[in-house]
């Protein structure tokens, strides 16, 4: 009887000793706990103390509207001359006693006329007339060159002024030519542009005078 207790006592130290070590093998590697991560701190806006804030861009002023293209406008016909041309767009037409056909532009400060004539020495003549077809009140002539004018390249002679005033007072110049269109009839055309008002006129006149070709 004894002896059944003495192997009672060591069986049961023995199992004591048994679970013993398995339980400090457990807490000697613990199961991994799940763990959710953190979130990722948001980005900040907040900019460094020594760092300025970019000021926004200002947009560019828009460019400078371009300068308006020549627009031709009506298709005038000189029979006796057996020639045409496109008068400035929006141009005012008028004539005078003498003959002069004058077309005037909306702004006034351009001007453009033109006479057909076939008596000898006549261009002279009609340069003496410009003064008062064209409302000046000085004007004085270089000397005269040799040119070619329109789209059939019509011979001509042609001369600018040294001084040309208007009579409100502005500066201006005149160009006029003398054209030989191949007949008997020739024809002069002339045109004024204000220099102090109406430069942005001169391309309207020169594309039209550029227009002039035979019938």
């Amino acid at each position: 009887m004894r002896d059944l207790i003495a192997l009672t006592v060591v069986a049961s130290l023995l199992g004591s000793t048994t679970l013993g070590c398995k339980k400090k093998s457990d807490d000697a590697n613990p199961r991994p706990e799940a763990t959710t991560p953190a979130p990722a701190p948001a980005p900040s806006t907040k900019l460094p103390a020594h760092v300025k804030a970019a000021t926004p861009a200002t947009p560019a002023p828009p460019a400078a509207a371009a300068a308006a293209a020549p627009v031709l406008g009506d298709k005038v016909e000189i029979p006796a001359a057996h020639v045409v041309f496109n008068v400035p767009g929006g141009w005012k037409k008028s004539t005078t006693a003498n003959g002069w056909t004058l077309f005037k532009a909306p702004d006034n400060h351009a001007r453009l006329g033109y006479v057909a004539f076939e008596q000898p020495g006549e261009a002279t003549s009609r340069l003496g007339q410009l003064a008062e077809a064209f409302e000046l009140t000085n004007m004085t002539w270089g000397g005269p060159t040799e040119g070619a004018v329109g789209k059939d390249h019509f011979p001509d002679h042609e001369g600018d002024t040294t001084t040309c005033t208007m009579k409100n007072g502005d500066a201006c110049t005149m160009r006029y030519m003398t054209i030989n269109p191949g007949g008997s009839v020739q024809m002069m055309m002339v045109y004024l542009v204000n220099t102090a008002r109406g430069e942005h006129q001169r391309a309207h006149a020169t594309a039209s005078i550029n227009s002039l070709r035979r019938m």
